[in-house]
């Protein structure tokens, strides 16, 4: 029978815990902010607005009535799907220090709803690529790398979107094929006050763009994988505007639970998050394919 023993967070408390969470996670890059986000939501379910573009046309002459242009709202249902975690420390390891073992295990927590909240944003990527939704697309072509060729179509396809609150997610291999590209890390062209590179993050002033490498992470006690999604051999990298993609999730996301089980003398923490995401625009989305065993050569790069 499991019995509920005296905490081992006794100096900081499940609250504080939480609290202690929650700021290691914004202070952390996410993809989730790279997106239209919704958050603090008590229901099961988010319905994201979207209306159709309006314009300013002449006014004409003085006591003219005005030419109404029709705007036809729709609505983007996502469903808030539940996932948890659970972490379990033995109580030998209770001597080794309060401190250390609640660092531990926040920056375990931490790592994974970050990594689940990215992986629910690329498969609602991956899930409008193949199903056709996003029609802006390049091809592998003749130069099967990730090059700047690529990277300044897919920009010239987003003209339409706003310059800034621009993301491109990729994989370790092809983020790693990036840094071959002079244009993107070279201080002639990236802005002189920030290096090019800063908390495993590529900035790219040329392009207006934020990079986040996103690698394979297979999900503990599962089959799953969440990765870049994968058309054959070749690799998916996206380039989207912030909103063109809606992510919803449900309050309490980073409340932490703890108890003592006395079946396994262990300390068990428990976290959960629900949460969904949807393409909103997909004409704010341009999917590049490559190969991520090729390396950009000098001549692709300008």
């Amino acid at each position: 029978m499991s019995t509920v023993s005296q905490n081992i967070f006794d100096e900081i408390g499940q609250a504080e815990f939480s609290q202690m969470l929650i700021g290691a996670c914004n202070a952390f890059p996410k993809l989730v902010d790279t997106v239209h986000s919704v958050t603090g939501l008590y229901a099961n379910a988010y319905q994201f607005d979207i209306l159709g573009d309006s314009d300013l046309i002449d006014y004409g002459t003085q006591g003219t009535e005005l030419v109404s242009i029709p705007v036809d709202p729709k609505r983007l249902t996502v469903v808030l799907k539940p996932y948890t975690q659970k972490v379990i420390i033995s109580q030998f390891a209770k001597n080794s220090g309060h401190k250390n073992i609640a660092t531990a295990i926040l920056m375990r927590m931490r790592d994974a709803i970050i990594r689940r909240q990215s992986y629910i944003i690329i498969q609602a990527l991956d899930a409008a690529l193949t199903a056709g939704e996003i029609k802006n697309v390049i091809p592998v072509g003749t130069d099967k790398s990730i090059n700047y060729s690529k990277l300044t179509d897919a920009t010239a396809m987003l003209a339409a979107c706003p310059y800034s609150n621009r993301t491109l997610i990729i994989e370790p291999q092809g983020a790693k094929n990036l840094l071959h590209i002079d244009p993107l890390i070279s201080r002639d062209y990236v802005s002189r006050d920030e290096s090019a590179i800063q908390h495993g993050i590529i900035r790219y002033s040329i392009l207006s763009t934020l990079v986040h490498e996103v690698a394979p992470h297979p999900v503990v006690g599962t089959n799953e994988i969440m990765q870049i999604p994968k058309s054959g051999s070749d690799n998916v990298a996206y380039l989207y505007h912030k909103d063109a993609i809606g992510y919803a999730e449900q309050a309490d996301a980073y409340k932490v639970h703890s108890e003592w089980n006395g079946d396994s003398l262990a300390y068990i923490f428990t976290s959960g998050l629900a949460a969904g995401a949807t393409v909103i625009n997909p004409e704010g989305i341009v999917a590049i394919k490559y190969d991520p065993t090729i390396k950009p050569t000098k001549a692709s790069t300008v």
